[in-house]
This record gives structure tokens, C-alpha cells and sequence, in this order.
């Protein structure tokens, strides 16, 4: 709470180029969900080890492919007012918290930080990865299997979608599901945990 939040997302993967780095000795992948998803692509993107490898699998969850905003407003331009009804319509923030005014006001500047990360940067589908991606979602969220979808935009490599029942938080409830999927996606052929040698693990 004390610390000041990243609001801009290049800034960002550079910190994250510095902390990660000491542990890409071994293969792979980044998962992200929502705004997450955004600094998981980026990850993807910009991070190598030493020699040059990237990640092997981007897992992305209950977010739109990135692209050209169209009518939408800034999240900086949002009163916290219309950042709590935002935050009302995805759901997953418990109404006992929402509730508490003093509780809210001092969370919202980080939860703005957060959000406005996706904004730092309108993020293109050009410099395509070239590892798989998977896309998660739940059927019940605003955001749709067309807008999902898009995101293979993004990649040369394999791709797919999933739906799991819920909203917007659905791993909530899918967890064990969710994270069976992830397993099963990089022990597929193209997946690292296939090819570790006998007795490595990861």
C-alpha cells in the first residue's frame, strides 16, 4: 500500500526484465488475467534469458485482444464514482469491501494504477510471438469468444480458446480446472514439459 504503483506498462517489464531474469534458467511461459493479460503479452514479448530464449506458452484470461480503443473513455478520466460502478459491473470485489468508503479510498489509486496500465501503451498486432497461446475466459462475462478470439492476432504459433462458466472472475470457481488446462497445454508436443529430460522437472 505504501509502495507507488507501476502505471505505465513499459516501465514496468523493465522492472520485471531485472527481477525475472535470475530465474529464467529453465523454460517458460506467463499467465495473466484481465489487466494482467496486457503485461503478460509484453512479458512475452520483451523477456529473454541470457541466450536469447523466450517464453515458451502465453496463457491470457478475461481480457479483449488488445487494439485500437474505439469510443472508450480513459480510466484516468474516470471519477472514483465511475471507477466503483466499473469495478460493480466485472465483479469479484466483495460488497463488504465495497461498502467500506474508507476501505475503497484507499485501495482505488492502486486499482486506477492498475488499470491504466493496459492504457499506458495501445498494444498492436504486429511483432507476432511465436509460441502458442491459450485464451481463458468465462461465458458469462462482458467480454465475448469473439473478442477472445483476436488474440491470435498475436501469435504464429498455436492457438485456442476456452470457456469456463462465470464472469468475469470465473477462475475463482475453475480454478483446479483452469489450472489443469495450463498443465495440459505445455505437455503437448510444442509444450517444455515434453521435452525436459527424464528427472528434470519444472
Amino acid at each position: 500500500m505504501d509502495e507507488t504503483p507501476f502505471a505505465n506498462l513499459a516501465a514496468l517489464v523493465i522492472n520485471l526484465q531485472a527481477v525475472l531474469r535470475p530465474l529464467l534458467t529453465v523454460p517458460f511461459a506467463f499467465f495473466g488475467h484481465s489487466t494482467g493479460a496486457c503485461i503478460a503479452l509484453e512479458a512475452a514479448r520483451m523477456l529473454r534469458t541470457e541466450d536469447g530464449r523466450s517464453a515458451v506458452h502465453l496463457f491470457v484470461s478475461g481480457r479483449a485482444a488488445p487494439g485500437p480503443a474505439v469510443g472508450e473513455r480513459s480510466v484516468q478520466s474516470l471519477s472514483d464514482d465511475e471507477l466503483l460502478d466499473l469495478l460493480v459491473r466485472h465483479g469479484g470485489t466483495p460488497a463488504a469491501v465495497m461498502e467500506r468508503a474508507e476501505l475503497m479510498a484507499a485501495v482505488l489509486p492502486t486499482l486506477r494504477a492498475d488499470l491504466a496500465l493496459a492504457e499506458s501503451r495501445r498494444l498492436a498486432a504486429g511483432g507476432r510471438l511465436s509460441c502458442p497461446v491459450t485464451v481463458f475466459g468465462g461465458a458469462d462475462d462482458a467480454i465475448d469468444k469473439a473478442a477472445l478470439q483476436a488474440w491470435s492476432d498475436f501469435t504464429t504459433g498455436a492457438f485456442r480458446v476456452r470457456m469456463f462458466p462465470g464472469g468475469h472472475f470465473y477462475l475463482s470457481e475453475a480454478d483446479e480446472a483452469l489450472v489443469g488446462e495450463i498443465v495440459e497445454a505445455v505437455r503437448r508436443p510444442e509444450g517444455f514439459l515434453a521435452r525436459q529430460p527424464t528427472g528434470v522437472s519444472a
